[in-house]
């Protein structure tokens, strides 16, 4: 509801959302958060212009080739580029948020630097932006149906000898369950 208008969403905290019709016939909403991380994006790209710097091009995973955090020897950062890394890492953090999971591990790896980055970590959150700009479209469908899993691939196992005395705790005054189970 905006403007004395009742409307399907299309924006949320940053991500685009739409309905997409599914094999089966059926419709879900997506998510997408394209237009955040073009805006992200541009954003980086306007501040690294004013020091004659660009993104990295042909960013094909989100950290360059075989690249540890942790064995990372580069000086470390002063007090600005420890503000603006930690500036990056929030723009990635809200990215993987709204849908862009597909950074979520480099981000993770990146964000245990916070406190005292080293100019390579800063150099990676510029190629994961890179990344982001080499491939901005991405969504999350989300299928309100049951998956179909096939019993028959899971091993059985009896774990009474570890867990003698388990049962599951189900309150007894619990109401009726309504609506579709989860």
């Amino acid at each position: 509801m905006k403007d004395d208008k009742i409307a399907e969403p299309d924006v949320y905290l940053g991500a685009t959302l739409a309905k997409m019709s599914l094999d089966n016939g059926k419709t879900c909403w997506t998510m997408s958060p394209e237009q955040y991380c073009k805006a992200a994006v541009a954003n980086v790209e306007e501040d690294l212009a004013k020091s004659g710097k660009r993104l990295p091009s042909k960013c094909v995973t989100p950290f360059t080739c075989n690249y540890a955090p942790w064995l990372e020897t580069t000086p470390e950062l002063k007090a600005d580029g420890v503000q603006r890394f930690q500036e990056l890492i929030g723009q990635l953090r809200w990215a993987v948020e709204i849908g862009r999971v597909d950074i979520l591990l480099e981000t993770s790896l990146l964000s245990s630097y916070l406190a005292m980055p080293r100019i390579g970590h800063l150099e990676q959150a510029f190629h994961m932006f890179g990344y982001l700009k080499s491939h901005p479209k991405r969504k999350i469908a989300f299928d309100p149906s049951h998956p179909k899993i096939n019993e028959n691939r899971f091993q059985k196992c009896d774990w009474t000898e570890f867990y003698r005395d388990a049962e599951e705790a189900i309150p007894e005054n619990k109401p009726e369950p309504r609506g579709n189970s989860m």
